[in-house]
């Protein structure tokens, strides 16, 4: 049986879950067959549907598919956006009962949220928090295992269904251009959108400074409410320009935020931090003050201490921008020498 997509989503609920992972079909199931970069979900739709598939959406003409009578089809433009959309739905449309804040950047992005997630809570605002770490929600912790990339549309419709029900009223989400490019936010409402920088990465993926660039600014283009920017980073210009029609927010370093945590950079994420409460009406002075009790994400500036003579940090910095920052940091606070050891994950530019 073979359905459009607008009618399909109004009867989501009485599905038992949705996927697009084949090996992960039930009973009852939605399976979204999506193309990714090294295999292609319609290549498993015979699987899904022998597992229990009630339901199969995909790209492909129906005719194409193995597709057992008394399942339902339902034929897409792009399976991306189709599980975006039906995700939202099936769980509720969850980021339209939330102040969504969407933050991304190529450096800072994880630190950033986390420091909006502290203000927030530290003026008694009940926020849920998704980033490339972990999510919480409530005092519930979930470690997503991305580390490097914001989860897959089911999940991330599902932990802000979860931060619904929790009533939670803000959620801050980490926003990767991977995520942002394969539409993994697809439906998702962001009310404030946060940049923190651009500099050169992912180009493995996006193959140019402008691609990643205009793939940044895609996403800054979907906030509701207000976009804000960095003044001292070099894309300032060219995302000013380009959101002419959205409220804009600018952000600097400052004595404000001088000497407040460790790092030039981190001044920074403070201030991209800072301009988001204050332009949610919470008084920055008041928020600056609980600061104190804000601990770095693990894996920032984290410093490991076995009683050995000389001090050893942990930092995520796989940027040149980033290593360069945390270099001059440390080079700033260390009289004698300054190793350091680090190495390349693979599959990416470097």
């Amino acid at each position: 049986m073979l359905k459009k997509l607008d009618i399909f989503l109004g009867g989501v609920g009485r599905y038992k879950g949705l996927t697009d992972n084949s090996r992960k079909v039930k009973k009852g199931f939605i399976f979204v067959a999506v193309k990714g970069l090294h295999f292609d979900g319609h290549d498993f739709v015979d699987e899904a549907v022998e597992k229990g598939a009630a339901c199969v959406v995909g790209e492909r003409n129906d005719q194409d598919l193995n597709i057992k009578k008394g399942t339902t089809y339902v034929k897409v433009e792009d399976s991306r956006v189709a599980l975006g959309r039906i995700a939202s739905a099936f769980y509720g449309h969850p980021s339209g009962k939330l102040k969504v804040i969407g933050v991304t950047g190529t450096d800072g992005k994880t630190t950033t949220s986390h420091l909006i997630d502290h203000l927030l809570a530290q003026a008694g605002k009940k926020v849920g928090l998704i980033s490339t770490l972990l999510a919480k929600i409530g005092d519930r912790q979930y470690e997503t295992g991305l580390h490097v990339t914001s989860p897959d549309s089911v999940a991330l419709q599902k932990f802000l269904a979860e931060m619904v029900k929790e009533g939670c009223e803000y959620a801050v989400v980490e926003v990767t251009s991977h995520g942002i490019d394969q539409k993994r936010i697809e439906a998702t409402k962001f009310d404030v959108g946060v940049i923190t920088n651009i500099t050169p990465e992912h180009l493995d993926y996006h193959q140019t400074l402008e691609a990643y660039r205009k793939t940044k600014l895609s996403f800054l283009q979907t906030a509701k409410g207000f976009v804000v920017l960095n003044r001292d980073d070099a894309s300032f210009g060219y995302l000013k320009s380009k959101l002419k029609d959205k409220k804009i927010v600018v952000y600097e370093r400052s004595k404000e935020v001088a000497g407040i945590l460790p790092g030039a950079y981190n001044e920074s994420n403070l201030a991209a931090a800072l301009a988001v409460i204050e332009n949610l009406g919470i008084n920055k002075k008041e928020a600056l003050k609980t600061i104190h009790s804000f601990k770095l994400p693990a894996g920032r500036l984290q410093k490991v201490d076995l009683g050995q003579p000389f001090d050893i940090y942990i930092d995520f910095a796989h940027t040149p921008n980033a290593l360069e920052s945390v270099l001059t940091y440390l080079r700033e606070k260390t009289k004698g020498r300054l190793i350091a050891v680090f190495g390349c994950a693979g599959e990416r530019d470097t």
